[in-house]
């Protein structure tokens, strides 16, 4: 009986011949992933404080913050009885944003946010493309999201999680990602 037997070399080049034919221009599951993490890297979840364009800020009573205050991220005080007065505290100042520095923000802008993580790829549902669009090279993904760490114990709140939206854990989303010279990215950061 005849062995052929092949060296180590030729063993190590056809096991790495697939990693070194795929890049990060290749439209795969994989770049996507990638892709759609990046830019959820930037994309801060937050809870909103919808007119709160500073700390402390002093005025009606507001459920939300009341909320927040229970948590250890604001502080009240009544210097009047009819007036509440609330402030920032250490452990929410780590978790505020203004709304200048989050990328995509839907809400409004010079507003306050308790921030609570990013989201990170957990499945890429489809893909539709690539197809060429005003000259670039786009794909529409599909996917769905979970959280990238543990939702703080401050946004389980009722309250708070109902200002967070039912998807703050997780859900499906699209994006739609452009070919560049360095791989897909997010067609809405191509600006920044």
């Amino acid at each position: 009986m005849s062995h052929i037997k092949t060296p180590w070399a030729a063993t190590l080049f056809l096991a790495l011949l697939p990693i070194a034919c795929s890049s990060k221009t290749s439209p795969t599951e994989s770049n996507f992933r990638d892709a759609i993490n990046y830019a959820l890297s930037k994309q801060p979840l937050c809870v909103g404080t919808y007119g709160v364009h500073s700390f402390p800020i002093t005025g009606d009573q507001d459920r939300l913050l009341d909320r927040l205050a229970e948590k250890g991220l604001v502080s009240i005080s009544h210097p009047y009885p009819w007036q509440t007065r609330y402030d920032i505290t250490p452990a929410g100042r780590a978790t505020m944003m203004h709304s200048s520095h989050i990328v995509n923000l839907l809400m409004g802008p010079g507003d306050y946010y308790f921030c609570y993580g990013t989201g990170k790829v957990d499945k890429i549902l489809n893909y539709e493309g690539p197809k060429t669009l005003l000259g670039d090279t786009v794909v529409d993904v599909s996917y769905a999201w979970k959280l990238s760490k543990p939702l703080p114990d401050w946004v389980r709140d009722p309250e708070v999680l109902k200002a967070a939206g039912n998807d703050a854990e997780g859900g499906t989303a699209h994006m739609m990602l452009v070919l560049t010279h360095n791989g897909w990215r997010d067609t809405q950061d191509m600006d920044h």
